[in-house]
């Protein structure tokens, strides 16, 4: 007999990453890394484009969060139908 604890460490918790959830969040990671670098290259960007360098910061603060709906929703449709037994 297994202790509870150990079943539980041993059973996997999420279901395997499929090619389209690992691109969507490979995306996300890349999204929030470049809004990470546009935030902090602010001054630069602002040098290089003007005053539309915040556009770039500004779009990524757009993109990063969508994407991440998108993304989350999809892994937690894909958690609860592994959960299921619906997906191997």
């Amino acid at each position: 007999m297994k202790h509870p604890l150990l079943i539980a460490v041993l059973t996997p918790q999420a279901a395997p990453e499929t090619r389209g959830l690992r691109i969507m969040r490979l995306v996300w990671m890349a999204l929030c890394a470049s809004l990470a670098g546009a935030v902090l290259g602010l001054q630069v960007l602002l040098a290089l484009l003007g005053p539309k360098g915040a556009l770039v910061a500004a779009a990524l603060c757009l993109a990063a969060p969508i994407h991440g709906l998108f993304y989350f929703r999809a892994k937690i449709r894909a958690d609860e139908a592994f959960e299921r037994g619906e997906g191997a």
